[in-house]
């Protein structure tokens, strides 16, 4: 690559990001580079933090600019990001950032209207940054497993996911009878005080540089109110604020700066959605620690209770709203549903169709079909197909009396291999004795006799495909199992189904893999799930007679 420079000044900047045109791993230095000429003293900057560290906001603007590369503002940004990272690096080394005016927009969205701030390209790189490196890594081991906001593996799905698990669960627990109370935060974003958001997010970040920067972000959101009176503003952190009245009904003109309300986060900025999945974790851990309720999630604002007793939701909520307001009075600002959601949570899954149970059914059917579809597609290769055609005309022939019992027992010796001898009603194949009497005896060894040979052809098939493929399917299968082992209801029974599961991951994993045992797992794995959803049918029959009256 050749590089031109316009001027001195380009070219002492290419000095310093020169590592990154040249470096084998943009995650690691390579200071064994020949042509590697930043002196030592800047190579130590680039480790002073992670935050302004020149790697982390190389990350952070390729994370900005996800599917936003058409905009404008983005392809600028692009055109000369190498010296636009340089120089954010140096804004931030020398606390000398401040964010950048920012755009507004309303947006209506499934019937809410919503302000929108779009920040500039270069501000958005920092708070990935900042965000990526220090506020998550912090803050996601002091979130309860059922927060399912926007975080790494988890989000919309994985709350519908956790929500119907809760269902489920309560149903194996209590039956069909329970109330759900569903809650959300009025204006949640609107009300979130900085000061304490602040002091709580600093409680596990030990970082003094992210402690300043997050301060630099908070004061960006703060909320030019010098429109209020001295009455007003001095009560203005107590009383509810809503910014999409805010920016609609206040003109531009009243914003004069000499009154800002330090209270509001911004929709549309990253830090902020941290904050949001972060600041109501004392609420998180009352309802589910202190208050001991197993059946608890929360999507950012909105969160859910299920519970047999409509009394008790009624009181934990006045509970929750007391323990709210020891961190602000936005939390005290829930919308009460337990009226619209008291209604049977079978129904609430279901829209009245269909027990929970024909979940459970259809969950399992769908993984039956999808180890089927393993052995038939995947495993079943080569002659496998000619063998099945073979042993099916062999019973065909045998029910038909074109053939007699030697001549059976002869075409068995051929296709097996092994030695046959027959004595009477029986017959034996290798080291197997059966039952030869009847047609459907006959049938029965005929079958026996080429399963042998089909697990033989399909461990070729296995082996063709090699290890890692198994791996692969194993490993494929036993996410499937977890996603819906849940909806099992019977416990014996999905405790067996978890254990062959992770059986089958350990076979494809062993250091001397049994081909043909690995097909013969899969297979048992088949058989099991048929009997479990027979179970399962057996159970949705029984609920069904009790809610027809029989």
């Amino acid at each position: 690559m050749r590089v031109l420079y316009n001027t001195q000044k380009d070219k002492d900047d290419a000095i310093r990001y020169d590592w990154l045109l040249y470096t084998s791993n943009i995650n690691k230095y390579d200071y064994e580079r020949k042509d590697y000429e930043m002196n030592k003293e800047n190579a130590q900057d680039n480790v002073d933090n992670i935050v302004y560290d020149l790697n982390s906001l190389y990350s952070a603007f390729l994370a900005a600019k996800k599917d936003s590369d058409w905009k404008p503002q983005v392809q600028k940004y692009e055109i000369d990001f190498l010296p636009n990272i340089v120089s954010t690096k140096d804004l931030l080394k020398n606390r000398e950032y401040h964010s950048k005016p920012s755009s507004e927009f309303i947006i209506n969205e499934r019937g809410k209207v919503r302000p929108i701030t779009g920040l500039q390209m270069s501000d958005r790189v920092i708070r990935h940054s900042l965000c990526d490196n220090v506020l998550s890594p912090s803050l996601i081991d002091y979130l309860i497993y059922d927060n399912g906001a926007s975080l790494k593996g988890k989000g919309i799905d994985f709350s519908r996911k956790r929500f119907e698990e809760h269902l489920h669960k309560y149903y194996r627990m209590y039956g069909n009878d329970g109330y759900i109370l569903l809650m959300d935060y009025s204006k949640f974003y609107d009300n979130i005080p900085h000061d304490i958001a602040y002091r709580e997010i600093a409680k596990h970040v030990n970082d003094e540089f992210s402690l300043w920067l997050l301060q630099q972000i908070f004061d960006n959101f703060k909320i030019d109110v010098s429109y209020m009176n001295d009455e007003e503003f001095s009560n203005c952190m107590n009383v509810p604020f809503n910014s999409t009245e805010y920016r609609l009904k206040i003109p531009k003109s009243a914003h004069t700066g000499e009154k800002y309300m330090r209270k509001s986060v911004n929709i549309g900025d990253q830090c902020s959605q941290i904050i949001g999945i972060f600041y109501p974790t004392p609420v998180d851990n009352f309802v589910k620690i202190v208050k001991g309720q197993k059946f608890y999630g929360r999507y950012m604002d909105d969160s859910y209770v299920i519970h047999r007793d409509r009394e008790f939701l009624v009181q934990l909520e006045i509970e929750i709203a007391e323990k709210a307001k020891e961190y602000s009075t936005v939390f005290d600002r829930m919308t009460d549903n337990i009226a619209a959601a008291a209604s049977t949570f079978a129904d609430y899954l279901t829209d009245g169709s269909n027990s929970v149970l024909q979940r459970s059914v259809d969950n399992q059917t769908k993984l039956k079909n999808t180890v089927g579809s393993f052995l038939k597609n995947v495993a079943n290769k080569g002659s496998y197909n000619n063998i099945k055609k073979g042993r099916d005309d062999l019973i065909t022939d045998s029910y038909q009396g074109k053939l007699t019992s030697a001549e059976l027992a002869s075409r068995l010796a051929s296709v097996s291999g092994k030695r046959v001898v027959q004595s009477g009603n029986s017959i034996t194949v290798g080291d197997k004795t059966y039952d030869f009497g009847t047609a459907n005896d006959r049938e029965k060894t005929i079958k026996a006799v080429y399963k042998d040979l089909l697990s033989a052809e399909q461990a070729k098939s296995l082996e063709k495909l090699g290890q890692d493929g198994c791996i692969n399917y194993a490993q494929t299968l036993s996410k499937q199992f977890e996603q819906v082992a849940f909806t099992i209801d019977d416990p014996e029974q999905r405790d067996k189904l978890s254990g062959m599961v992770n059986d089958l991951v350990t076979q494809a994993k062993s250091e001397n893999i049994n081909y043909a045992q690995f097909a013969k797992q899969y297979e048992d794995l088949e058989t099991a799930l048929n009997n479990s959803i027979a179970k399962s049918q057996s159970s949705l029959a029984s609920e069904q007679a009790k809610k027809d009256g029989k």
